[in-house]
């Protein structure tokens, strides 16, 4: 129990504590036994429960908020629709007010991305003065807010010393997830695109999995540790490519080289020894994984194309519907090109074009975004939403290059270079795909980044 009160970091007494397990019981008990039989009250025991341990313990909390990054499961619940991630977020906000309470070392510090996210955030609202649909645009503003939030509450309740451990519990969480898609894909004899329990984002949070499983590899100086990463990397390659996700695919590609060329110029200046051998071995042994899976389902390829039918014997590739999207962004930034169209507004263009509804492709872009951070915020944000966007990106960019510049152990450079090449990916796949400042890939990104701030790397 003593053990137990000293990993909660709370002020509670031994009776204090069981009082309040006994109390928690108590009402688990009392709803158990009034809820009805398929009822869903009969799951608010389990989740009480679970938040009372989860707000007695912020490191909990966001251990189970990376947990729920990984499961897409919808509730319904009076008449709306939930997801996981969104409850364990409200958790993790009273879970921090809670820990700020009782911890007398916690504080509020600056950030070098306060001024970027603050003037980003201003200029989103004021978006909100062009919007028709001013809910949609209010809905959408509260995403933003919710990503946001998360980075504060990461820099400011994570100590730069749990980084690495959070990394590897990512990682983890990854690998197991992969084992899951690659059996569903498996079961399906290749015939399914394997989103696992995540759906479409998981293919983002793969994707961070190989930087980061990668970035530990290069410069993990243990040959058993360097193995177990190695192992992880080619186990999240390959489910990467049964979700046959071009925008991911290509991203990792690019970062991947990217990354290399960087690992490979860095390694001059380090105090320690990085052996370039790493790098090809790396390469040959995911082009011989990829060469595998290939072999073992030759259609893998062939799927990547993604369509459907318009008419009967008109069939449209998805490809055609992004540039279909894009050009429609485009449209939407020349209809106001100071201030966009407004947030949110984009995912029911024809209040805005009321032209669009004879489109025979507006049945199928309803709801959908242009696939494209850049062009997304130009059209509904116009140049000052895109100057804001930049800014945000470059401020991060250069936090990242600087804690990789000032990483003196092998360790330390891990992690930031991982950190760094996730940011990497974010803008890279931002000309072309993404949600990267709300739902579950938004809180991914800047849970990464909140990481990235708060770790410093040791002075020797």
């Amino acid at each position: 129990m003593r053990t137990l009160i000293q990993r909660l970091d709370l002020n509670l007494s031994k009776r204090q504590l069981l009082t309040l397990l006994i109390i928690d019981l108590v009402i688990i008990l009392l709803l158990f036994f009034s809820a009805l039989r398929g009822s869903i009250y009969l799951f608010l025991p389990l989740v009480i429960g679970i938040s009372f341990v989860l707000l007695l313990n912020y490191k909990l909390s966001v251990y189970l908020l990376l947990i729920s990054l990984f499961i897409r499961y919808d509730i319904y619940f009076m008449g709306k629709f939930f997801v996981p991630i969104d409850l364990i977020s409200l958790i993790l906000v009273f879970s921090f007010l809670g820990y700020f309470l009782t911890s007398r070392s916690l504080t509020f510090r600056r950030t070098p991305l306060d001024k970027p996210i603050y003037l980003f955030l201003v200029i989103l609202g004021l978006s909100l003065v062009n919007t028709i649909d001013f809910s949609s645009g209010i809905r959408v503003y509260i995403w933003h807010l919710q990503v946001f939030v998360i980075f504060y509450l990461v820099s400011w309740g994570i100590d730069s010393k749990d980084v690495h451990t959070f990394l590897n519990f990512f990682l983890g969480l990854a690998s197991l997830h992969t084992i899951y898609s690659l059996f569903q894909f498996w079961h399906a004899s290749g015939n399914v695109r394997a989103f696992g329990l995540g759906g479409p984002s998981v293919a983002d949070l793969t994707t961070a999995g190989l930087i980061i499983s990668y970035s530990f590899y290069l410069f993990e100086p243990l040959d058993k540790k360097r193995l177990t990463y190695g192992l992880v990397f080619l186990l999240l390659l390959g489910g990467l490519l049964v979700t046959q996700t071009r925008g991911a695919l290509m991203s990792f590609g690019l970062i991947y080289f990217l990354l290399s060329f960087i690992a490979l110029k860095r390694a001059r200046n380090l105090g320690f020894l990085f052996s370039k051998r790493r790098i090809l071995t790396s390469l040959s042994l995911a082009l011989i994984a990829i060469a595998l899976l290939l072999l073992s389902y030759p259609d893998l390829l062939r799927r990547v194309h993604h369509g459907f039918y318009l008419l009967p014997g008109k069939y449209v590739e998805t490809t055609q519907i992004r540039l279909y999207l894009w050009s429609l962004a485009l449209k939407s930034f020349l209809h106001n090109p100071l201030l966009g169209i407004g947030l949110g507004q984009f995912y029911n263009l024809s209040q805005v074009f009321p032209d669009l509804r004879f489109s025979p492709l507006v049945f199928f872009i309803y709801g959908l975004d242009p696939h494209n951070i850049v062009l997304y915020y130009l059209s509904s944000a116009g140049t000052l939403g895109i100057l804001a966007l930049f800014y945000f990106f470059f401020s991060a960019l250069k936090i990242g290059w600087m804690k990789f510049r000032q990483s003196l152990t092998p360790q330390d450079t891990s992690i930031t270079f991982a950190l760094l090449g996730i940011v990497l990916f974010v803008f890279v796949s931002s000309f072309y795909a993404g949600e990267w400042f709300y739902r579950v890939s938004g809180i991914e990104f800047l849970f990464f980044l909140g990481l990235l701030n708060v770790f410093k790397p040791k002075a020797e």
